[in-house]
């Protein structure tokens, strides 16, 4: 008989403002720092640009041995890396990059953002690579909103856009090197939507917006879900407070456990390359400083925990106004 997995704790997202832009993290903190292979969320925004800002502060920096995924909630995000891949991308589209052995690349807002301002809200999931993928060739895929199969679901309740993975005979536009499922859920007051054969998965759930019941339990914004073991992840679902409404968005991931991650390898087999890539970030950040074509916004994401962590290959991502049920 499928077991519910429990809700063993709720982790609220911390505040860490990056200049002008709006952040909040609920992973890594201190007493979380990752949930199999999903390493780090950093949720920007919401938050209202206005006319002739500077954007977002993300110019080239390096990554390796993990996937970036980035759901642009509201407004546009252009990315370009040294592979080749350059796109922009707009409200409800999602970007997909697999640094593997790495490369350099640019998060930045396109220049007409820029000139008149407006929304933005971003999420950004960094999911780690098993140890035989971790020098796989760099790869980027940008999918727009009218690229994703919205899914109907519960009458009318739910709407399941499917980014990843199989559901209900259609599949995601994106192909996941380790079989992720990832979805954003949009829930109505009432709906429903279960999620089953989780048993040898990790699940990643983080609520952006309102409130949600998971598994029975009351989740708020901007906590992220912390689940035991289980087969079902269901009852997801809107909750009323005192007569109104709360909207709510909620994102995560299901991963089956397989390969080990050695982090420390992977911090010894890229020392060499960290000096080559801040050579040309500096390299960049002087030509900007002359007059030229270089970019000065130059940071170093790099995340080495020292233990070897199972891997999970799946995940879901979801918006909402119901309630939802792991099992």
């Amino acid at each position: 008989m499928p077991v519910s997995k429990p809700v063993l704790d709720l982790h609220e997202a911390y505040r860490d403002d990056i200049a002008d832009l709006v952040t909040r993290r609920p992973i890594p903190s201190r007493a979380l720092d990752h949930i199999g292979a999903f390493l780090f969320l950093n949720h920007h925004g919401p938050q209202v640009y206005p006319p002739n800002n500077r954007g977002l502060p993300f110019g080239p920096h390096p990554h390796r041995g993990f996937e970036t995924v980035t759901f642009m909630l509201e407004g546009p995000l252009a990315h370009k890396d040294s592979a080749g891949h350059e796109s922009i991308i707009t409200k409800g589209g999602v970007q997909w990059m697999t640094a593997g052995s790495g490369l350099t690349h640019a998060e930045i807002s396109p220049d007409d953002f820029k000139r008149t301002g407006g929304p933005l809200e971003i999420l950004q999931l960094w999911v780690n690579l098993p140890a035989r993928l971790k020098m796989t060739a760099p790869a980027y895929t940008g999918v727009q909103k009218d690229q994703i199969p919205a899914i109907i679901a519960d009458e009318g309740r739910v709407t399941l856009n499917l980014i990843a993975g199989e559901w209900q005979g259609q599949k995601g536009p994106i192909s996941s090197l380790t079989g992720m499922f990832m979805t954003t859920l949009e829930l109505q007051p009432g709906g429903r939507i279960l999620f089953e054969g989780l048993g040898d998965r990790d699940v990643f759930c983080y609520v952006v917006r309102g409130d949600v019941a998971i598994n029975g339990t009351d989740v708020r914004k901007w906590h992220l879900v912390e689940f035991g073991g289980g087969d079902q992840v269901g009852d997801l679902g809107w909750l009323r407070h005192v007569g109104r409404v709360i909207e709510r968005l909620a994102t995560g991931c299901f991963q089956r456990l397989a390969d080990l991650f050695d982090f420390g390898c992977i911090a010894k087999a890229i020392d060499h390359d960290i000096g080559a890539f801040r050579r040309e970030c500096l390299g960049n950040a002087k030509a900007n400083a002359a007059g030229g074509a270089g970019d000065d916004n130059c940071s170093f994401h790099l995340n080495f925990p020292s233990r070897r962590m199972p891997m999970d290959d799946g995940c879901f991502v979801a918006p909402a106004k119901s309630k939802v049920s792991l099992k």
